[in-house]
């Protein structure tokens, strides 16, 4: 009877003295070490290294299209702040020095941009950026407001 006991304590769960299920062994495999050989390993990071070498050119263009973003963001953020100013101060304010810091990549000299006291302003376009991805900087007509276009 003391069987029975000892197999009724191995079946309930959470005891110290529960049994593993016994896994079935396959033959071919006795004695022979489980895991992969140097040269799947080298076939493998071989293949890890061909798929970075594919991605990093379109990782880099993105890289540089975001860096473009954040730049012309920066501009467009900076030239309403000073529309504000020149509204809180009541004094005309002229902005274009500071965009060649803004703006690193711009060609030429930055255009100039005038705000004055009643939020009316005007000023140039600046285009930045090439192909695809040149974008431009001007003011809205009507708010006087920066807005960011892609160029065509």
């Amino acid at each position: 009877m003391k069987p029975d006991t000892e197999r009724a304590k191995a079946r309930v769960p959470g005891t110290h003295q529960e049994r593993m299920p016994a896994r079935a062994v396959d033959p071919d495999m006795v004695g022979r070490d489980v895991g992969a050989t140097l040269v799947e390993l080298l076939l493998a990071l071989a293949i890890m290294v061909g798929v970075v070498a594919l991605a990093a050119p379109a990782l880099q263009r993105t890289r540089a299209q975001l860096q473009l973003e954040r730049q012309i963001d920066g501009a467009a953020h900076y030239l309403e702040a000073e529309r504000l100013r020149a509204m809180q101060i009541n004094e005309t304010v002229v902005v274009s020095a500071r965009l060649r810091q803004l703006l690193p990549t711009l060609d030429g000299d930055p255009p100039q941009f005038t705000f004055r006291p009643d939020g009316s302003g005007e000023g140039g376009r600046v285009q930045v950026g090439s192909g695809r991805q040149s974008r431009i900087i001007d003011l809205d007509p009507v708010t006087s407001r920066p807005r960011i276009n892609v160029a065509r």
